[in-house]
């Protein structure tokens, strides 16, 4: 129903950009037309009435798009076959599907501003359904200094540019995957026509210009979050003047990459004012709460009252990303959506490994409006680290 602009076969693409990024140099017109033509053949005879089918051509496939959505469908369906079991919620890569009792709020990456920690105002609820988000925000090839999307249209053999992002909630992964990735490379017109073909569905697309396509079916399975007014005290601005609104604190890391089998660290980021007291929990990335006593430091000042915070505990969707280096922004409101005052914070970066090893790491700033950037040595679990002080970008 894509009419070709959603298919496997798109390997001889694949490997002709990575071959031009490698290379730096871009592929000819006549290197990108004989990867089309391989691309756009029969691959295969499928006799659905003897169960047989015939492999045409050898041309490289890439299953990706279908079987991590494929596999969280069965591995769902399989976990509530299960005694006692009688909910499910499977994430693999920020693609989910919650079945049964459970019901998952999930954040949306927000494409538009450099962050792992920035989301779009609004939260999913997701209950017997799936997501998906697919964008070129977080991988691509660059060449000669130009970034290009790793999701290629397969019909004319360029990277697809006009879609930064597009997240599709379905009945079934496959589906929500598969159109989340489609919709990248379709026309907006030509996506919102597929999608009245699946009367379950609802998605959101973010265009390379920002703008915002919505189905009419997402409002009413988002729920919107008002943004909470910092409340002023006159006399208080007086006496201590609070965080200017025009800066922000970045902080970078990047895991370390271990060799061989190795199980994912969990990792809190969170900040502290001169009294020691936490401000902002940044992030927590944990799959069970046993594990959080390791996260050893962060436990010690926080667990008491992470439980309460206002922005809860949810689960992320955005688009596939390489692993190891992340970036998280703060714009110096407390826990509380409240401005803090100005002064000095420090940073603590922690991470432990399921039965491994552990690291902590800080980093202290002052936030008096004099830009400030930090490079903090690494170790075992994460490699390094930056903290920059500096107007907003």
């Amino acid at each position: 129903i894509t009419h070709g602009k959603l298919t496997p076969a798109i390997g001889p693409l694949d490997q002709l950009w990575k071959q031009a990024s490698a290379q730096q140099s871009l592929p000819s017109q006549i290197e990108i037309q004989t990867a089309v033509n391989q691309v756009n053949q029969r691959h295969w005879i499928v006799n659905s009435q003897e169960n047989k089918a015939v492999h045409t051509t050898e041309t490289q496939l890439l299953l990706n798009t279908f079987v991590k959505s494929y596999i969280i469908n069965k591995a769902v369906d399989k976990v509530l076959q299960l005694e006692g079991i009688n909910g499910a919620l499977i994430n693999i890569g920020g693609d989910m599907v919650a079945k049964g009792s459970i019901e998952e709020p999930v954040k949306i990456l927000n494409p538009t501003i450099k962050g792992d920690n920035i989301f779009e105002n609004s939260t999913i609820q997701l209950s017997n359904n799936a997501i998906a988000t697919s964008g070129n925000y977080k991988r691509g090839y660059t060449i000669n200094g130009k970034h290009y999307s790793h999701i290629i249209n397969p019909i004319d053999g360029m990277p697809a540019d006009h879609v930064l992002s597009a997240t599709v909630i379905a009945k079934d992964a496959v589906t929500a995957g598969a159109l989340a990735t489609a919709f990248n490379v379709m026309t907006i017109e030509e996506s919102t026509s597929i999608a009245a073909q699946f009367p379950d569905i609802a998605f959101q697309i973010i265009g390379s210009n920002h703008e915002l396509i919505e189905s009419d079916g997402w409002n009413k399975i988002i729920h919107k979050i008002s943004s909470k007014p910092v409340s002023l005290n006159p006399s208080a601005v007086v006496k201590e003047k609070l965080w200017n609104s025009s800066y922000e604190a970045t902080i970078n890391i990047d895991l370390a990459r271990l060799e061989g089998f190795a199980r994912r660290p969990f990792v809190a980021i969170w900040i502290v004012n001169s009294n020691n007291e936490t401000v902002k929990n940044i992030a927590l990335w944990f799959n069970k709460p046993r594990w959080l006593p390791d996260l050893k430091e962060w436990y010690h000042q926080n667990y008491q009252n992470y439980s309460t915070l206002p922005q809860g505990v949810f689960s992320i969707s955005s688009a596939t990303r390489p692993a190891g280096s992340y970036m998280f922004k703060w714009d110096g409101k407390d826990d509380k959506g409240e401005l803090v005052k100005q002064g000095k914070f420090t940073v603590f970066i922690e991470a432990a490994r399921e039965h491994g090893t552990y690291q902590l790491m800080k980093q202290e700033f002052n936030a008096n409006e004099k830009e400030q950037s930090f490079t903090v040595n690494g170790n075992v679990e994460i490699a390094g680290a930056t903290v920059s002080y500096a107007k907003a970008q």
